[in-house]
């Protein structure tokens, strides 16, 4: 929750970030991490941080502002990439809760 709750801060926050465009990222990067594929390539202690980057922007199918790279690596150098679908959802909930 703290990871949705900062982006969703940060977006709000008048940082040249829109909501839907976040949250369309947000959503695309949750869908990557939740390959099986991706995880286990993750979960590999011989793959670093970097490389797990390079193949999740690698398949990214539009090219992911700066804030999502520095969402994601923050993410990944958490070791929190399997949290990433649940705080998509979460961010989703705190931007319907704006939105109303």
């Amino acid at each position: 929750r703290p990871y949705a709750e900062a982006l969703f801060k940060a977006a709000t926050a008048g940082a040249g970030m829109d909501l839907a465009s976040t949250a369309d990222w947000v959503d695309e990067l949750a869908a990557i991490a939740a390959n099986p594929q991706l995880r286990q390539l993750a979960d590999n202690p011989k793959v670093t941080a970097d490389q797990v980057f390079a193949v999740v922007t690698g398949v990214a199918r539009s090219a992911l502002p700066d804030t999502a790279k520095n969402f994601l690596r923050t993410v990944i150098d958490n070791g929190r990439l399997a949290a990433l679908p649940e705080v998509a959802a979460q961010f989703r909930a705190l931007v319907n809760g704006r939105s109303g």
